[in-house]
């Protein structure tokens, strides 16, 4: 089964505000859209691979996470 996560559950993954999620982080560039399936108004993203992108973005910085 498929874990899917919305704004606030990224929000807390990153510790910001959701308007700071939906603002800043979901348009960083490389930044996984979207599953298709979901709607405009409430996008969904699969859990592992926003998990995949922050440990990569933790990667690049040189943080362990």
């Amino acid at each position: 089964m498929n874990d899917l996560i919305d704004l606030h559950d990224i929000a807390a993954m990153y510790r910001v505000s959701y308007r700071q999620a939906r603002d800043v982080i979901t348009k960083h560039p490389g930044f996984p859209k979207p599953v298709p399936a979901c709607s405009r108004k409430k996008p969904l993203w699969l859990r592992e691979t926003i998990e995949a992108f922050v440990r990569g973005s933790y990667a690049k910085q040189g943080v362990s996470a």
